[in-house]
């Protein structure tokens, strides 16, 4: 289990840049739902 998460921790170290580009996709994808739902709302 430690072995498992140890590479995990490494893997991203290594890719901290595309763990970053990662994030700021999903926290995108939150505001465009968010703005879907309340357009939702609005019109219903």
């Amino acid at each position: 289990m430690r072995y498992c998460v140890s590479i995990f921790v490494v893997v991203l170290l290594v890719h901290q840049s595309i763990y970053d580009k990662f994030k700021r996709v999903i926290s995108l994808l939150k505001w465009i739902l968010l703005f879907l739902k309340r357009g939702c709302g609005s019109a219903n």
